[in-house]
């Protein structure tokens, strides 16, 4: 794992993930500007935190499609356990 923090300079082509559960657009583009805290791709300013290379962009995809499917097995098994509270609520056992 390369440990050595990786900076972002006018040129560099990056991914922003504004939201790890894929609610959002991904957002790609050429660095304009960056400072210690955020990078600009055209005028909209983007915390690096949120900012990864572009050759990032296959694991990242990756994770945010992996977090969906855990998202959606998790709800499903809340539905289970709503549907079991239900029952014992409405005295259907």
């Amino acid at each position: 794992m390369n440990t050595e923090r990786k900076g972002f300079t006018v040129g560099s082509q990056v991914i922003v993930v504004l939201d790890f559960n894929g609610a959002y657009d991904n957002i790609e583009g050429t660095v304009s500007k960056a400072d210690r805290d955020y990078v600009w791709i055209g005028k909209e300013a983007y915390s690096r935190a949120y900012a990864f290379p572009i050759e990032m962009k296959e694991e990242v995809l990756s994770v945010i499609a992996q977090r969906k499917a855990l998202m959606k097995a998790y709800n499903d098994s809340m539905a289970l356990v709503y549907a079991l509270t239900n029952k014992r609520a409405n005295g259907d056992y």
